[in-house]
């Protein structure tokens, strides 16, 4: 298949959970266990099908959400600090998104989208002759002493502690200053919008002057932390998604690690 052929197939904007595994390295079992927990909800269809099919947002954030799990941190609490994040959704996958990138407008006369002529892909961040390199776009989710939760741009100017995980990894609560009160009472803006995820929820609690000050002193001078550079897994993701590059992931040990 050309790449034109692959994108006029990622423009459809459902796949199926094959798809999101070669993508992301979450295996098919794990995404069930994560459909269970209401982590999102796959494509409406008319007619049961042997094939579930997922949303595209679906699996550009199971992409991030592998990377963290292959990192240590459980599947249903990555998936949730990355719904949490503000900035994910609205800038990071808009920012690196092939529709995005590739397509300019719709045409309501044809109805079909407009496909870029010029400037397409100016990065070159789907060339496949080019690896995977940090972009302007990028945002880092990292957890500092295995408790507390942050977020920060590309040039780590503007750091977010978005809440904190259990004592023993498995949940994650957000702190309701950092993220939409939306997110944390799991409701969508629009009504009438099929959502992927956040049908849940989140956790969240009012951190106290002295919640602050410790995750202060603890980002300033931990003694662990893990650094995923989100951007990039994701871009990695949608590359390995359009078969520009090979998956070379183990899905087994994300369904061991879920």
């Amino acid at each position: 298949m050309r790449f034109e052929e692959r994108l006029n197939w990622y423009l459809q904007g459902s796949f199926t959970a094959e798809d999101a595994t070669r993508a992301s390295g979450v295996s098919e079992a794990a995404q069930r266990l994560m459909q269970k927990q209401k982590i999102f909800s796959p494509v409406p269809q008319a007619k049961p099908t042997a094939k579930r099919m997922l949303f595209r947002d679906t699996v550009m954030r199971l992409s991030i959400a592998g990377e963290l799990n292959r990192n240590g941190i459980p599947l249903v609490p990555a998936s949730k600090i990355i719904h949490a994040d503000m900035f994910i959704k609205d800038f990071l996958m808009n920012d690196v998104d092939p529709f995005q990138i590739f397509w300019c407008g719709y045409d309501k006369e044809t109805q079909s989208y407009i496909r870029r002529k010029l400037n397409a892909d100016p990065d070159s961040l789907y060339d496949p002759k080019k690896p995977v390199r940090p972009h302007r776009s990028d945002r880092f989710i990292e957890v500092v002493n295995s408790k507390y939760v942050r977020t920060a741009d590309c040039d780590f100017k503007f750091i977010n502690v978005l809440g904190e995980l259990t004592s023993d990894k498995s949940g994650f609560v957000a702190w309701d200053s950092s993220t939409w009160q939306h997110i944390i009472a799991g409701e969508k803006q629009q009504q009438n919008l099929i959502d992927d995820s956040g049908l849940w929820a989140l956790a969240s609690k009012t951190p106290t002057k002295a919640d602050k000050k410790d995750a202060a002193f603890a980002c300033s001078n931990p003694t662990s932390k893990i650094s995923i550079n989100a951007g990039m897994a994701l871009r990695a993701g949608l590359r390995r998604l359009l078969f520009i590059d090979a998956a070379g992931l183990d899905s087994e040990s994300v369904e061991k690690a879920v």
